[in-house]
């Protein structure tokens, strides 16, 4: 059981008893260090997590619990440092391959896979590492935008139309018929 990620917590699901597994983590300096270069962050003060392991009807398996991190990226406008605390849910059922509850596989040549609300996610093998579910779950809390208290865009930037040099004029000047 070789862990795949940075907090790597292999489980063996079928080990998995009536009682559930539950696995409480906490990155430490280390693995903070490794998550912060990953996501393109300045640090990652704290990172914990609680996950359980469930088995449900059907041979699926229920994971749920919550990850809370507090971590220091740049200011989009000032490159400031930003301090963010956030915790995430994680909610998610897991099936093996072949399973009539794994969502069909994509027709041959479609180009768009529509998700149509909550389904299963698909494993292949009996063990999955917590620890990238953590992870996943951790990515999606962090701002893509974070800013400073009080930082604000240029005007020219924060409203391109008002510039008479932007695109967008330029191209109403053109629709306007000459007198």
């Amino acid at each position: 059981m070789k862990p795949t990620s940075v907090l790597g917590r292999p489980v063996e699901l079928l080990q998995i008893g009536p009682n559930g597994w539950t696995e409480q983590m906490e990155a430490n300096p280390r693995d903070r260090a490794e998550i912060a270069r990953t996501y393109g962050l300045s640090e990652v003060r704290s990172l914990t997590a609680e996950v359980t392991v469930s088995r449900v009807a059907g041979g699926a398996f229920a994971v749920d619990g919550r990850v809370a991190a507090t971590i220091v990226q740049p200011c989009v406008v000032t490159l400031e440092p930003v301090e963010q605390s956030f915790a995430e849910p994680i909610a998610l059922q897991l099936v093996e391959e072949g399973s009539p509850l794994a969502p069909p596989p994509p027709k041959p040549g479609s180009e768009t896979l529509v998700d149509d609300g909550p389904g299963a996610d698909v494993i292949s093998g009996s063990v999955v590492d917590l620890g990238a579910i953590v992870l996943e779950h951790f990515a999606l809390g962090i701002d893509p935008y974070p800013r400073a208290p009080g930082a604000a865009l240029p005007p020219e930037v924060a409203d391109p139309d008002a510039s008479a040099d932007s695109p967008f004029a330029v191209l109403a000047g053109l629709s306007k018929p000459s007198s």
